[in-house]
């Protein structure tokens, strides 16, 4: 168990959320496509990525948590994101509208490295949980990228210059003073999200390669 080391000249985002109390744990048990998990709780989770990650601050997405005897998912958010070296980058992650009883599944998913453990996790047990974390197999955590381009209504093939045209065109087409649509808000917000990852050349190129 290990604490994330908060800097408050550095942070963004909630406050109250960084100084949380949930007991933090390595991230062994987890596997990510994003990037390395370095620890892990039931309420969020740090990752360090190699490349500048496809995310934004705020950004919502879900991520699928995988284990050898099912899978769930779960909604997270972007609190943070930072630099960690020259090519290195930490996002901090807070997990968001679970459902009842889920905490304490990601709970044990951080200690155990399997959903299982849930059922039968009790104080009792703690004191054996090192035994049980080198047993588990690893969850991993598989994120569900948006599709950027079809949101821009683009090819991945697509030019910085047809970018950026696109997302003006949209951007004028759906801003909510503009459109009468119902879900003129939410497709605004879909559109600028995907021009911040896709206007930048090594946000880019990291979701071109994590989606494939």
């Amino acid at each position: 168990m290990q604490g994330w080391p908060w800097k408050k000249k550095t942070q963004a985002g909630d406050a109250s959320w960084r100084q949380r109390k949930a007991h933090r744990y390595d991230g062994e048990t987890v596997r990510c496509a994003l990037g390395e998990i370095a620890d892990l709780s039931s309420t969020g989770m740090r990752v360090i990525c190699d490349g500048k990650p496809p995310v934004r601050t705020g950004g919502v997405m879900p991520i699928r948590l995988k284990f050898s005897d099912g899978s769930l998912e779960v909604g997270t958010q972007v609190r943070w994101c930072k630099r960690r070296g020259l090519k290195r980058y930490e996002i901090g992650l807070q997990f968001i509208q679970l459902k009842p009883g889920m905490a304490k599944v990601l709970e044990a998913i951080a200690r155990f490295g399997m959903a299982e453990a849930a059922k039968h996790m009790d104080d009792g047990q703690a004191e054996n949980s090192g035994q049980q974390k080198k047993k588990s197999k690893p969850v991993r955590a598989e994120i569900d990228l948006p599709n950027y381009y079809r949101v821009l209504e683009l090819e991945p093939t697509a030019t910085s210059a047809e970018i950026k045209a696109s997302y003006r065109k949209l951007a004028v087409t759906y801003h909510p003073d503009r459109s009468d649509a119902s879900d003129a808000m939410q497709r605004f917000e879909a559109i600028n999200e995907a021009y911040h990852i896709l206007c930048d050349a090594k946000r880019r190129e990291t979701y071109n390669r994590m989606a494939g």
